[in-house]
């Protein structure tokens, strides 16, 4: 029996690897495919005509060097508070959690995100296991993940209604080109924002709605299994019900601690303002602006929006971390954020390759680094391969679920009897004030030998 065990590790192991090496393939094949067809031709670049790629090498490499310590601190700075984040999540649950273990967690999601196509899943899990190697119970960090989705999703959402004041910019590119298929751009705007937008706005309405609740999960997802969209009809239902309870439990556990809920929310959206500014610095560093010392605010505040309709319209195609997609929406989205002179000269395709460089590549390969290097006090061995596949995570929360609705319930009661207690002592003391100021207003009316003055 142990031996058939041993056997059924090792062909899981190595089906793990098959699909890390097929996921890198995907993502280093699309890229550089992307990259032959976007670099093809000639460009005039400061007068002299030349091959597009030699144009794009020169533009970035006559790049400032402090530029480089620049992105540098920027990289520095976004990982740094998402570390805080989850720090601050774990300490929720226990003293002993340091710092750098979150560092280090969050740089392994990094890589896990980067690798697993079209959801967090991967990240999440492989975070999971890590918070569970650093000494934190495997319930509590499922909840961390979850209540960390929750917030991140609706700055998202928050970020994306905030983008809608510049649609028009966005709105002016047309159409975008895949080969000789034309889409007009408004179609994958929608979508990406109905996407974005259903995923939050959905779970939120239906933990709160048991009716809604029980008519999507019994009808919607019967129509979608009659439309084929979804196979097994069963499983979908069940992930479902499991996500939305999760949902459920963990909104409680936020709304348990507002204060914490709101430094939180404010990290997590300075993280998302951050990282979708990265453009704004490109374009500084390959001068594509004429006047780069104008209308600063402005510019910072497009290049955040311009790479919230980006984030929108990869999402929609679910392949290891948008490989060939996210370069080429770059190149077509941005052409209407640079300035004309820069983009006719092909330099958003240096600006799409420094970002792409900076944003995914060298953290994927720090993310990497970490994943396989990394080891925690009191583990023996630790598992280099985690599951990418989506259900995992799924699986978690299921199996904690109990658990962890417990002690959602007992925070949450106890934090309603602290606030009822809290509003009783508040009557109190007004009530208090009343009478000592009626009092004060009646032996203002006494005089020294008792008599009422007129």
């Amino acid at each position: 029996m142990q031996g058939k065990d041993i056997l059924e590790k090792k062909k899981d192991s190595k089906n793990k690897i098959g699909k890390y090496l097929l996921y890198l393939f995907l993502i280093f094949g699309l890229t550089t495919l992307v990259l032959f067809l976007s670099l093809r031709g000639n460009t005039k670049y400061q007068g002299v005509e030349m091959p597009t790629i030699k144009a794009v090498g020169k533009m970035i490499l006559d790049i400032d060097i402090k530029y480089f310590f620049i992105f540098l601190g920027i990289l520095v700075l976004s990982n740094s508070l998402t570390a805080f984040a989850l720090f601050c999540f774990a300490r929720l649950y226990t003293r002993k959690y340091k710092y750098h273990q979150a560092l280090m967690n969050s740089l392994i999601g990094t890589f896990y995100n980067d690798i697993t196509p079209g959801s967090n899943s991967g990240g999440q899990f492989a975070q999971a296991i890590t918070f569970k190697k650093q000494g934190l119970p495997i319930s509590n960090a499922a909840s961390v993940l979850v209540m960390q989705y929750i917030v991140y999703q609706s700055c998202l959402l928050i970020l994306g209604l905030i983008s809608l004041f510049r649609i028009d910019k966005v709105l002016d590119i047309g159409i975008i080109s895949i080969g000789d298929v034309n889409i007009p751009i408004v179609i994958f705007i929608i979508l990406g924002f109905l996407l974005n937008a259903i995923v939050i706005i959905s779970m939120l309405i239906m933990s709160y709605s048991r009716t809604l609740h029980n008519f999507i999960l019994n009808h919607g997802v019967n129509l979608l299994g009659k439309l084929h969209i979804v196979n097994n009809i069963e499983n979908k239902r069940l992930e479902l019900r499991i996500q939305i309870e999760n949902f459920r439990i963990e909104m409680r556990r936020l709304q348990s601690n507002i204060p914490f809920s709101i430094l939180i929310f404010i990290v997590t959206l300075l993280v998302l303002i951050i990282n979708d500014s990265f453009p704004y610095v490109v374009g500084l560093s390959l001068n594509a602006f004429n006047n780069p010392g104008s209308d600063i605010f402005n510019r910072i505040f497009e290049s955040v929006v311009f790479t919230n309709y980006h984030l929108m319209i990869c999402g929609l195609i679910p392949i290891p971390g948008s490989a060939g997609v996210s370069e080429f929406i770059f190149t077509n989205l941005f052409k209407n954020y640079y300035d004309k002179s820069f983009v006719q000269m092909e330099g958003t395709k240096a600006a799409m390759l420094l970002w792409r460089l900076l944003t995914y590549y060298i953290p994927f390969v720090i993310g990497a680094i970490v994943a396989s290097t990394y080891k925690t006090k009191g583990v023996e061995r630790s598992e280099r391969f985690y599951s990418l596949d989506n259900n995992t995570f799924v699986t978690l929360q299921l199996e904690t679920y109990d658990e962890r609705k417990k002690s959602s319930d007992e925070i949450y009661e106890t934090k309603t009897l602290e606030r009822k207690e809290l509003i009783k002592r508040l009557k109190l003391i007004k009530r208090q004030d009343a009478n000592s100021i009626k009092n004060n207003e009646e032996n203002d009316k006494i005089d020294d030998k008792g008599n009422k003055k007129e």
